[in-house]
């Protein structure tokens, strides 16, 4: 479970940001999209898009924007400057680890520009989250797999708990279905789970623990949960998104753009979904 895995949500900005507005007959203009995701204990990183109109496909190398003057200063004091030349990808820019890495309790203000634009966001660092549990139960809350590989849909529940903090705003769980050549087809569990979605966002506010409901899952096979502590414009967010929603503007804290810049913790634990249970 400490294995730690990027969430740089290149194709789930792309579905909450395919429009920017959601009347029919609105003039479409292009924006910036800020994907400000930071990690703790890891380098300062942003990737910056743009909006798309909610007629035309999305293709992750035709959204991003390269040449970005891009600053981000920590506690009002040493500014630092992030490139692309660092990062080594078009479109995201870094700093080197050597340099600064994101800290519990610093505070991170943004700011971009490109060609007369102006961008800005800031926020606070949360607490490094580890997950402490990941269990099976039963309807009576009794624990019958203290370390599962394998979840059977309809089956005894999988109870997430992690280390909680006073210093974040609130939870999250991503559930990811992890096999690929499923994307797009229906569910395995019927409709009500929704329409081939294989992303599914849990979030939670105060508690350190969750049964994870399952309309969360949509596939068979491995599934990846992610758990975050939110800072407050991560955790506004993910509260405010839904997932397949082109139409949907989810709440951002950047001002003169879209997107969100937060810094976060996160810790994941994989497991195999299956359809085995007889009905």
């Amino acid at each position: 479970m400490k294995i730690f895995s990027y969430i740089l949500l290149g194709l789930f900005s792309a579905m909450l940001f395919s429009a920017c507005d959601d009347e029919a007959d609105a003039v479409y203009t292009e924006e910036l999209v800020v994907d400000g995701w930071m990690y703790i204990g890891h380098p300062l990183e942003i990737r910056l898009t743009h909006t798309i109109p909610v007629d035309q496909a999305y293709y992750p190398d035709q959204v991003r924007v390269s040449g970005a003057s891009v600053f981000i200063t920590v506690n009002g004091q040493a500014t630092y400057e992030l490139t692309e030349a660092v990062s080594g990808v078009p479109g995201t820019y870094a700093l080197p680890e050597s340099v600064h890495v994101v800290t519990t309790g610093d505070r991170y203000e943004l700011l971009v520009a490109l060609d007369g634009d102006t961008l800005r966001a800031a926020t606070s660092a949360v607490a490094p989250l580890e997950i402490t549990e990941a269990v099976l139960i039963n309807n009576a809350n009794v624990v019958t797999d203290p370390a599962p590989d394998t979840l059977e849909y309809g089956g005894d529940e999988l109870r997430l708990s992690w280390t909680p903090s006073d210093v974040n705003f609130g939870y999250a769980i991503l559930t990811e279905a992890m096999d690929r050549d499923k994307y797009g087809e229906s569910c395995d569990f019927g409709d009500e789970n929704g329409p081939g979605t294989y992303l599914a966002i849990w979030t939670e506010r105060y508690f350190e623990t969750q049964n994870v409901p399952w309309l969360q899952f949509c596939y068979t096979g491995p599934t990846m949960f992610r758990v975050f502590s939110c800072d407050t414009a991560g955790w506004d967010y993910i509260e405010s998104t839904f997932i397949g929603d082109v139409t949907l503007d989810p709440t951002s804290n950047v001002v003169g753009g879209k997107g969100v810049f937060c810094a976060v913790g996160c810790d994941t634990f994989q497991v195999m979904v299956t359809d085995t249970l007889v009905d």
